[in-house]
């Protein structure tokens, strides 16, 4: 069961790395024009030119497979709820590379995750 939970902290760390990545990319898009065919395409156009999303989309395929690898050694009842350990590695990573600020809600709401992990971790 140790190997499962090694694999699951893995691939959560590589996740968050990747929707960091995918934040970074999209506080540099343009903002979304109008729904009109020729705004759309020239927002997904910027979309595929920016390098942050692209490396994110492979940060995000690692994750995904070593998840793949956690789920061949534990079941999908134990293996999931731990990966919300994800929420505490999103919360710090976005105060460190996004500085976003962190208020007392998010700090009780990452803390009830982690107590949730806790629980799902020892039974």
């Amino acid at each position: 069961m140790i190997k499962a939970v090694i694999l699951i902290i893995i691939a959560e760390l590589w996740n968050a790395a990747g929707h960091v990545l995918f934040t970074k990319g999209t506080n540099t898009l343009p903002d979304m024009p109008r729904v009109t065919v020729e705004g759309t395409m020239r927002f997904f156009r910027a979309v595929i030119r920016q390098r942050f999303i692209w490396v994110g989309m492979i940060t995000l395929t690692i994750g995904l497979l070593i998840w793949i690898m956690a789920l061949a050694h534990a079941d999908l009842s134990y293996v999931y709820p731990i990966g919300s350990f994800q929420y505490v590695v999103i919360l710090v990573a976005a105060r460190i590379f996004l500085n976003e600020k962190i208020d007392w809600m998010k700090l009780i709401g990452t803390l009830l995750v982690v107590i949730g992990i806790i629980v799902i971790a020892v039974s």
